[in-house]
């Protein structure tokens, strides 16, 4: 609603408020809702049909073209790039004409000069007869001088590739070139001249103990003869006393364990208690330290000295004293004469020296030997990785009755997963393990009070029960 201001100072126009209306119907959809823009967006779809088709769909070279014509305004709008006066002298002269391009002498080709055509055959005849000119003939000495110093350089690079490219066995004993600074193997030169050439570095040299293996076992045992599907006579028996003297060994073993828990004592709780006390409470009571207990009550302790008092008349005189001082110093004279005579009979017994140091050098040696024994013994033998040791697993066997001479009939023996994990554990791969079950744990039992009112009218409930069933 618009209203004019009285006193001619405006016009005040009133923006009616958006009348609310419920959509709820299609009819209040069709009469309440602007849709404008839709009609305005479908109109310009059609305007774009009816002239040539919807831009969007169209190339840009449909719808816009370059401009490469210049308008005459333009050209007459452009001003004139001025001369500064700072560089008139480097504008070229107009009245000296520019050097012509010079075209290089090349006799193979004929131009378009007829005298220089002549001059170009004369000089290849002459040429073919040996016949050179002295320019010619200097330009042929630096061709020449040029193409031996070309051929020189590609004899080099050949040779630096060849050399880049030693050739030896990659799967004989001198494969690696690294071993030979490693000092593990004796390999060819052309090996490690190639390592060094290639990589531009001195391998560091590893200790010896780098290469060796955890230990000798091989990845795969071959089981004895006697474990095969159809094996001899020999070998069957064979593979059974092995494993008589390995269940004997265990058997041995067991019965010292029970020898040694039959000898022991079996006390009851009384027993074990007083002894436990009689343990405990041992050097508590001790009669040394007790004090007397008087008559009276009162209690003296023991007057105990080290040493008896000093009394006037025992002391030392001079006389006790020079004597005592001489004969110290007669007994240090005795020793040190002592030391001197074995130091100057050890000089006469030089054979009885060299007899014990060839001794112990023999000792040492057998000792050493001993040593490298044991470690060749025990390098085939599984290591303690872990806290526990390694066990052998019992040997697969088939007793005679049991042995058949088909692959259809055979049961197999043993499980391929554990045999595989316990030779792990033997190589020193992984460590030793026992399988160790979780202790159940003790649950409170105690009834909900819930229960407890049902466990009460229990009685009560069973007594109504037996009497309906008397009253039918």
């Amino acid at each position: 609603m618009d209203s004019s201001d009285s006193y001619g100072l405006g016009v005040v126009t009133r923006v009616s408020k958006k009348k609310k209306v419920s959509k709820n119907k299609k009819k209040n959809w069709r009469k309440h809702t602007d849709i404008k823009d839709v009609e305005e967006f479908l109109e310009d779809q059609r305007l774009q049909l009816r002239t040539g088709g919807i831009v969007a769909d169209k190339p840009d070279e449909s719808l816009f073209f370059e401009d490469k014509k210049q308008d005459a305004e333009d050209k007459g709008r452009r001003k004139k790039k001025k001369i500064r006066p700072i560089y008139p002298n480097l504008e070229p002269d107009p009245n000296i004409k520019p050097v012509p391009k010079p075209i290089p002498y090349n006799p193979n080709k004929a131009t378009g000069n007829k005298k220089l055509k002549q001059k170009v055959r004369e000089l290849n005849q002459l040429e073919k007869l040996g016949i050179f000119t002295p320019g010619r003939l200097d330009k042929l000495q630096v061709s020449l001088r040029q193409s031996a110093r070309h051929r020189e350089e590609k004899d080099k690079e050949k040779a630096s590739r060849e050399s880049g490219t030693a050739e030896y066995d990659l799967w004989g004993d001198s494969a690696d070139p690294v071993s030979k600074a490693y000092g593990k193997k004796k390999v060819d030169e052309g090996a490690s001249e190639h390592y060094l050439r290639v990589t531009k570095k001195v391998p560091k040299k590893l200790p010896i103990q780098y290469f060796d293996k955890p230990t000798k076992v091989p990845a795969v045992e071959v089981e004895a003869p006697g474990a095969s599907y159809n094996p001899s006579f020999e070998d069957h028996q064979e593979l059974i006393l092995a494993t008589y003297k390995v269940e004997a060994e265990k058997e041995k073993k067991e019965e010292k364990l029970t020898r040694w828990h039959s000898n022991i004592k079996k006390l009851s709780a009384r027993e074990l208690e007083k002894a436990y006390m009689q343990e405990m409470s041992a050097g508590i009571f001790n009669k040394a330290d007790e004090t007397a207990e008087a008559g009276d009550g009162t209690t003296i302790e023991e007057d105990i000295t080290p040493n008896p008092p000093v009394v006037p008349d025992a002391r030392k005189t001079r006389k006790q004293r020079r004597k005592e001082k001489e004969e110290k110093i007669k007994s240090q004279k005795l020793s040190t004469d002592k030391t001197d005579r074995i130091r100057m009979n050890e000089v006469y017994r030089l054979r009885g020296i060299k007899r014990e140091l060839t001794k112990g050098e023999e000792e040492s040696e057998k000792n050493k030997k001993a040593r490298v024994e044991k470690r060749a013994a025990e390098a085939g033998m599984p290591k303690q990785v872990g806290k526990h040791r390694v066990e052998e697993p019992d040997l697969a066997i088939k007793l005679s009755d049991e042995l058949c001479g088909s692959l259809r009939e055979l049961k197999p023996e043993g499980d391929l997963l554990i045999d595989r994990y316990k030779h792990f554990q033997k190589r020193n791969l992984i460590e030793a393990r026992i399988s160790v079950k979780g202790k159940k744990q003790k649950m409170k039992e105690y009834t909900r009070k819930s229960h407890k009112d049902e466990l009460q009218t229990l009685p009560f409930r069973n007594a109504k029960r037996n009497a309906r069933k008397l009253l039918k």
